[in-house]
């Protein structure tokens, strides 16, 4: 445990995102069981590379700098006091408009790991805190 880890590992699940391939893998017990494709950080806002975990979970986030609404907000690393990246669903504005929905397999979040809404529902309910998260390029 660490700064980056601080709850104590749930020890038979694991997220393993790979940046170049646009992946988010999930496992249990040792087996895969998610494989999803991902949007992840712009080149202006990358995801950060790294060993992580489920910090908490909030079932709809709003990040009030960019007028978003990301369901099953999945919290698993600092990006700025009081602001975490982490996974969620394809966001949406206060206007209703779904956004990213033809982003998954390109960087187009501003930092986030995005799935589409089903996947993330999935994940947000198999996913506890305490879950290893780690992050390849």
């Amino acid at each position: 445990q660490d700064v980056l880890t601080p709850l104590p590992v749930v020890p038979n699940k694991r997220i393993v995102v790979t940046l170049s391939e646009h992946r988010l893998r999930a496992y249990e017990d040792g087996a895969l069981k998610y494989d999803w494709i991902i949007a992840a950080g712009r080149e202006s806002s990358p995801t950060s590379v790294g060993t992580y975990q489920v910090l908490f979970k909030e079932e709809s986030a709003y990040a009030s700098a960019w007028d978003l609404t990301m369901p099953d907000f999945i919290g698993i690393y600092s990006a700025a006091p009081g602001f975490a990246n982490g996974i969620h669903a394809l966001p949406f504005l206060s206007n209703g408009q779904r956004l990213w929905s033809r982003a998954l397999g390109t960087d187009a979040s501003y930092g986030c790991i995005i799935l589409g809404v089903e996947e993330a529902a999935l994940l947000y309910d198999w996913a506890d805190i305490g879950v290893v998260v780690v992050i390849r390029p």
